[in-house]
């Protein structure tokens, strides 16, 4: 993220700021795809996901400097991308959560059953690949242009109180609290009722990008969100593995082969991870107070 901006950076100006960084990261991670061996390392499609997921972060903050016109279409192209490495992400995530699950000396009994999952799962990656390579180079062959044209549409606000970085930025860490506040995590999570837990973990990552952005000013004290930032990241990493390990139940009940005891293991992890979690959700309360926007 560029080092120049300010808190009182013009609002157009660190809006143009923020974009560009954005379009920067996304234009390596679209090229690292683009030249990675398929298959041969999964970092270059979740770059790729991060990468999407920042710049749709910065369109947000940078909304009121941007026509409802231009940041719709440019939301449109981003969500796209995001969407088809989201397919290839997905299928990564639950080989290596399958891995991790089974250890590394499965019983002999799992063995033909691992073998027979691992297999459904590459071919899985391999047609997501082939669908996420067109969009890449298209959006590689656009990339300028694109960038271009979002820029161009840059203006000041039409609002009086939005003047510099720290007023553009404000309303949405103010709004992703207020979203994560109505999204509260129940004090004992159960396997059995995790419906909102996903809604959480959106709130939680939201908030993340949006104070990574409060970071980028220059002049704010380092340490104010500190604390906040460490406490949210603990929080969306344990989040992260249920969600994951949610996923991989789900799509292991839909195959046809008999894993009862390596769902019962898979349930055991759960309950494992959801123990941690009141724990790191205290520990966000206690920092949000503490939170500058």
């Amino acid at each position: 993220m560029p080092a120049s901006l300010s808190p009182l950076t013009p609002s157009p100006e660190a809006a143009r700021l923020w974009l560009r960084s954005a379009f920067k990261v996304l234009r390596r991670a679209l090229d690292d795809v683009d030249r990675a061996a398929p298959g041969a390392d999964t970092e270059p499609v979740h770059r790729l996901r991060v990468a999407t997921r920042r710049l749709h972060a910065v369109l947000q903050v940078c909304a009121p400097c941007l026509g409802a016109k231009a940041r719709a279409r440019a939301e449109r192209q981003v969500r796209r991308l995001r969407h088809r490495a989201a397919e290839a992400r997905d299928v990564d995530v639950m080989r290596d959560t399958l891995r991790h699950l089974a250890g590394p000396r499965p019983p002999r009994a799992w063995r033909d059953t691992l073998v027979s999952l691992d297999g459904t799962l590459v071919r899985q990656r391999q047609a997501a690949n082939a669908r996420l390579l067109g969009p890449v180079r298209r959006a590689l062959a656009r990339h300028r242009d694109r960038r271009h044209d979002l820029l161009a549409a840059v203006r000041p606000p039409q609002s009086a109180d939005i003047t510099d970085a720290r007023t553009l930025l404000a309303p949405l860490v103010d709004h992703h609290l207020a979203v994560l506040a109505g999204t509260p995590l129940p004090p004992r999570p159960q396997t059995d009722a995790l419906a909102g837990l996903h809604e959480t973990r959106i709130a939680v990552k939201r908030l993340r990008y949006a104070l990574e952005l409060s970071a980028t000013l220059a002049d704010e004290p380092a340490t104010s969100n500190e604390a906040a930032l460490q406490a949210l990241s603990a929080l969306q990493a344990r989040l992260g593995d249920v969600h994951d390990l949610q996923v991989l139940q789900a799509w292991l009940r839909e195959q046809a082969i008999d894993s009862t005891a390596l769902q019962a293991r898979l349930e055991r992890r759960l309950g494992q991870h959801l123990r941690g979690l009141a724990r790191l959700w205290q520990a966000w309360l206690r920092a949000a107070p503490h939170l500058k926007a």
